[in-house]
């Protein structure tokens, strides 16, 4: 309760009862401020708090000074009635307050954050199609990509290759990564039910396992599992994994009937018929096993050496007669090489041809006209100086007499020299210039056959290593595409040559050849490679058949279970051991029984090069037992071997490197001396000679 001199100083009614509303509230339903208050302090209140409102991007107005006498008569409030801003006024009048106040000085809680807007997810885009691809294409990445949820889609437009691949021609390859093996059989499934039902393709999807297929498959791992674990066994290939399928569609598109491969000269060229239309394929893999496989790099390693094969070199333009008189003179010469660069043509020995044109020149008419058993002179040179096209002309013909020549003629020819200036020719000289104008892919066939034939004849000088290293370095970095003859060619060079550092080196560079032969599908474990070894290990000087490299390939080739050699490689061996300086000629030996073992007839041409090989020992006792073994096993072989015409020589010859006076004994002998005990008593080879003529008298009867 007010008291009541305070009630009593108030003599207005009015006034007291703006004072008891200030002492008695009513708190169940407060009035407004404005009805609570008399009219005079509701208009001092506006006037103080009014200008304090502030409004959003504005500022507020100073009062002056002198607003504050002008109300200052007004009775006071209290502190409870007064309004307190909201708190966005309160932002901003703080921001609004102190424009120059840096933002590191307002509070976090009054710091405004930036919107953040969620990034929208972009599909990766499809790889380009085409424009003269097969409409196909387009709906299969899409379809691969928005249905089955295959990452990394990539295509590969492998038409330019040439020959084309096995998979078809106009080849386009794509490719696919799944997220799981389970995702990768899946969206296989998925692709090859699509592919019936919305295109009518039936593709082969090569390592598709079904869905009832792969759980039963699973159930049976599972089972396995448990039994080779309690027997303490372990095998991590189960057979299911594979991590990758091959979905071939076929060919799309094809139209009529097939073609046959038809030449300029309208005759059939090459095997099979021509396809047309365009082959697709869908490799879809794993991460990992995409990543392992790395089919990109390899097919695209292959359309690249297929286009730089495929570029014509740089020629001037020549006029239809000179083009269609040597287009002619190409059938005149197969060994001929192309003139691409990179390019080497594999040639067939035993190719001919006929019907030809021959254009009217000087250089070609002594060149084509020439026997192969006299290398191209001087001459030939300065006719080939002209151009590039008679210089590969020419290095074919000194390719081919190098080949085939005679081996005195090429040995007289090369000098036996391949890189000194000691043995100089008109041989020689024609073949620097003609390869020294030309790319070393052009001339790389020539060279190794050269290469070859100077260690042939002179094993021991000091730069075969230096030629054999270049040729092999050319080899691999240009990608010569050579045949498996040119590679025994060049590793027998490299293990017949003999260096004076030797055995490191030539271990290194034969190496260096065997791991290229594998990178690029040739087979290294093979007999013909082993031959080639075993020649050169034969040719060493410090040769013997206890020699640890000697052991070891001989091992091998029984270890290993090879067939049985041909019989061009075992009279080549027969023909290389030789050499080796053994007393009793056991590497000859072990050799000759080599079919024997195999269970294998040898033929009448492997007698007669062992007679020949004997006799060229001129060793009597090789030569005794030489003839002793032969005329037993002979009758035996199956087919059994005659001894008639070239064997009955070559056993004359053996038989007076064996027994020199027998020949004279023998024509001093009356006739029917074959029989008489006493003249013929301790004479073994006196009476072969004498079985020996009249088997031959009787057989010219």
């Amino acid at each position: 309760m007010a008291s009541r001199t305070a009630l009593a100083s108030a003599g207005c009614s009015s006034c007291r009862s703006a004072v008891l509303r200030l002492f008695a509230a009513d708190f169940a339903s407060p009035a407004p401020l404005s009805s609570r208050l008399a009219p005079e302090l509701v208009l001092a209140r506006r006037n103080r708090l009014g200008p304090t409102i502030a409004r959003p991007y504005s500022t507020p107005a100073r009062r002056p000074e002198s607003s504050a006498d002008t109300t200052g008569t007004a009775s006071p409030l209290p502190k409870d009635v007064e309004t307190v801003p909201s708190n966005d006024q309160h932002e901003d009048v703080s921001q609004q307050s102190s424009p120059g106040t840096p933002a590191d000085s307002v509070p976090w809680y009054l710091q405004v954050e930036p919107p953040r807007h969620i990034a929208t997810l972009e599909p990766p885009p499809l790889p380009p199609v085409p424009a003269d691809g097969p409409p196909i294409l387009s709906s299969i990445l899409e379809y691969a990509a928005e249905e089955l949820g295959l990452d990394e889609l990539a295509l590969l437009d492998l038409r330019e290759l040439d020959p084309a691949p096995a998979l078809g021609t106009n080849l386009f390859m794509l490719f696919g990564t799944a997220r799981s093996e389970r995702h990768l059989h899946v969206s296989a499934g998925r692709f090859v039910r699509w592919l019936r039902a919305k295109h009518r393709v039936h593709a082969d999807a090569d390592g598709l396992l079904g869905p009832n297929e792969r759980k039963t498959k699973l159930r049976r791992k599972a089972r396995k599992a448990k039994l080779l674990q309690i027997m303490g066994t372990d095998e991590t290939d189960d057979g299911i994994r594979t991590g990758w399928i091959c979905v071939n569609l076929g060919t799309i598109g094809r139209s009529g009937p097939e073609k046959a491969n038809l030449g300029e000269d309208g005759r059939l060229t090459g095997f099979g018929t021509t396809q047309e239309g365009t082959s697709i394929v869908f490799q879809i893999m794993t991460e990992a096993r995409r990543a392992e496989m790395n089919l990109e790099a390899l097919w695209l390693s292959s359309l690249e050496k297929s286009r730089a094969l495929s570029k014509p070199a740089e020629t001037p333009a020549l006029d239809a007669t000179v083009q269609s008189s040597r287009a002619a003179d190409a059938l005149q010469t197969p060994a001929r090489p192309t003139l691409s660069d990179g390019q080497v043509r594999k040639i067939s020995p035993q190719q001919t041809a006929s019907f030809s044109t021959v254009r009217a020149n000087k250089f070609s008419a002594s060149l084509l006209g020439r026997n192969m058993a006299s290398p191209p002179s001087r001459v030939d040179a300065e006719s080939a100086s002209s151009d590039a096209e008679e210089k590969s002309r020419v290095l074919g013909l000194l390719h081919n007499f190098l080949r085939y020549g005679p081996p005195e003629e090429i040995a007289k020819a090369t000098g036996g020299r391949p890189g000194d200036n000691a043995g100089e020719t008109d041989f020689t000289r024609l073949y620097d210039g003609t390869t020294a104008e030309l790319s070393p892919a052009q001339s790389w066939a020539c060279r190794l056959t050269f290469h070859a034939k100077c260690v042939d004849i002179n094993p021991n000088l000091a730069a075969h290593k230096a030629i054999s290293q270049k040729l092999l370095q050319e080899m691999q970095l240009h990608g010569i595409s050579a045949t498996r003859e040119q590679y025994l060619e060049l590793l027998g060079a490299i293990c017949r040559a003999r260096y004076s550092d030797a055995a490191p080196s030539r271990t290194d560079l034969a190496l260096s050849l065997l791991q290229t032969m594998h990178q690029r599908g040739q087979e290294v474990l093979a007999n013909d490679v082993v031959v080639s070894m075993l020649d050169g290990a034969f040719s060493q000087s410090d040769a013997t058949s206890d020699s640890p490299l000697v052991k070891y390939l001989w091992d091998l080739l029984a270890q290993t279970k090879q067939p049985c050699l041909n019989e061009k490689s075992l009279i080549h061996l027969l023909k290389a051991s030789v050499e080796v300086p053994d007393e009793d000629y056991a590497m000859l030996w072990n050799v000759w029984e080599l079919s024997p073992r195999h269970l294998q007839a040898r033929s009448y041409e492997m007698y007669l090069e062992f007679f020949r090989t004997a006799m060229q020992t001129c060793d009597a006792n090789l030569c005794g037992q030489v003839i002793r073994r032969c005329l037993l096993d002979m009758p035996h072989e199956r087919p059994a071997v005659a001894l008639q015409g070239r064997l009955s020589a070559a056993l004359r010859e053996c038989i007076n490197v064996a027994d020199p006076a027998a020949e004279q004994i023998v024509a001093r002998l009356p006739p029917g001396a074959i029989n008489d005990i006493k003249l013929t008593r301790g004479r073994e080879f006196v009476i072969m000679l004498l079985q020996l003529n009249a088997a031959e008298q009787q057989a010219a009867l």
